[in-house]
């Protein structure tokens, strides 16, 4: 693997990461307050 592979790898993990944290942080947000 070369490093660009594994920096493209890793870039997509992390945006999937915080993609999946914006709505679970925004419903905790919501039940929290709710």
């Amino acid at each position: 693997m070369s490093p660009s592979e594994a920096a493209v790898i890793m870039f997509g993990t992390f945006g999937v990461l915080i993609v999946l944290r914006i709505p679970v942080s925004f419903a905790l947000a919501v039940a929290w307050f709710r």
